[in-house]
Parts: structure tokens; C-alpha cells; sequence
């Protein structure tokens, strides 16, 4: 997949969480307000579906201002993949029956996927949302301390999955592997080599062990032969 096709594909897919926030955000504020039977004294003026609909277009808006730096940075996640693997199976190809490495674009796509989807989507709905009850709290006491609390757990939900995407899926082993497959090219060559040493000792001791017995007398096969006679004199 070239740059531009990736970049296409990234741009539909945020386009579409985009759509999903906006939807999403709207009628959950409409959900709360009217579960909450809001008392806005200051917006009495603006009709619930109206300011839904304010709400879901600023978070719209917002998501795609966002794009542009997700989009950049999959895109950096993608090729940072494609050069790093390609680099490490060509060092490595000669030990691809230990280490098996997916060079085709497919797996890259799905691992940029992946990342994009905990270091951005994820990220920036729970924070929406974390804003969006922020407000409702700022707004209406209706519903009490609640939509503040669970605003605090949507903020820490999205710092996790953050963590999650820079952590566990940029492992720092992988970037070693990335930026110095000699250095596994050495470790599994010289384990390779051990493997072979050790079998051929093992070898070594069952024909010395074969010989030996090989050489030793056979043993009596009758009592005469174990207690040969007396000589007569």
C-alpha cells in the first residue's frame, strides 16, 4: 500500500469516527437531560435537541482538527513498521525457522490500525465524552455529583488506552529488533550453535558408549564356562 492509498484510507476511517462522535455525543446529551430533567436557568433559551446538536457539532469539529496529527502519526507508525521489519528479515532471513517476520502490508495496515485506534480513537471519544459530561455537570445539578465522577473515569480511561498504544504496542524489544537485528543475528547464531555442539557430544558419548560395548568380551554362556575345570596337576 503506497503513502497516498494510506492516507485515503486513514482519512475515510477518521471521517467515520467522526460521524460516530457526533452522533453519539448528541444523543447521549439528550439521554442525560432528559434523565436528569435539567434545570438550565442560563440556556432556557436553547431547546435540548438544539444544544445536543451544539454539542455534537463542536466535538465534530474538534475531531477533525484531531485528524490531521492521527493521521501524520499512523502514517509514521506505518512506515516506522515497513523499514523496521523489512531491515530485520533481511538480516534475519537465513533464521526464519526461529524468528518468523510478516513483511506484507497487510499485517502493517492491521498493526497501524490497531495503534490508531487506542492512541487516537479511543483517546479522543472518552475525552469528548469527559468533556461532554463536564459540561452537563457545569450546567445542571440534576443528576448531582455523578456525570462530574464518571467524566473523572473517562479521562482516565483515555490517559490508559494511551498508555496502552505508546506502551505494549511501541515495545521498546521491537524497536530494538527494528534498529539492530545483528544483534539477533548473533544470539541465534551462536544458540544455534550450542544446539549443534551439545547434539554432536551426545553423539560423540552414545558411539563411545557403543564401542565399549562393542569391544567387551561376551560374557559365559554355560556353568563349565563360568567355573572352567581344574587343570589335572
Amino acid at each position: 500500500m503506497s503513502i497516498f492509498q494510506l492516507t485515503l484510507c486513514l482519512r475515510f476511517r477518521y471521517l467515520v469516527y467522526s460521524f460516530v462522535t457526533y452522533i453519539g455525543s448528541s444523543i447521549l446529551f439528550v439521554y442525560l437531560a432528559q434523565t436528569a430533567n435539567w434545570d438550565m436557568p442560563g440556556f432556557a433559551f436553547f431547546p435540548q435537541i438544539t444544544f445536543a446538536h451544539m454539542i455534537g457539532g463542536t466535538l465534530f469539529i474538534i475531531a477533525l482538527y484531531l485528524q490531521t496529527e492521527g493521521i501524520r502519526r499512523a502514517k509514521e507508525f506505518y512506515n516506522y513498521n515497513k523499514v523496521g521489519k523489512g531491515r530485520a528479515a533481511r538480516v534475519l532471513i537465513r533464521h526464519r525457522d526461529v524468528m518468523q517476520i510478516d513483511t506484507s502490508w497487510k499485517e502493517q495496515w492491521k498493526a497501524t490500525k490497531q495503534y490508531c485506534f487506542f492512541f487516537d480513537v479511543i483517546p479522543a471519544n472518552l475525552f469528548g465524552l469527559g468533556g461532554l459530561l463536564g459540561i452537563f455537570f457545569y450546567l445542571t445539578q440534576g443528576m448531582g455529583i455523578l456525570p462530574f465522577a464518571v467524566a473523572i473515569g473517562f479521562f482516565i480511561l483515555g490517559g490508559l488506552s494511551i498508555n496502552y498504544a505508546a506502551d505494549h504496542l511501541c515495545n521498546v524489544e521491537i524497536e530494538e529488533l527494528y534498529s539492530n537485528p545483528q544483534t539477533y543475528d548473533t544470539a541465534i547464531t551462536h544458540g544455534k550453535q550450542e544446539i549443534i555442539e551439545r547434539a554432536s557430544m551426545q553423539r560423540t558419548k552414545e558411539q563411545i558408549e557403543k564401542e565399549r560395548r562393542r569391544n567387551m568380551p561376551l560374557p559365559p554362556e554355560s556353568d563349565k564356562q563360568r567355573r572352567p575345570p581344574r587343570k589335572p596337576y
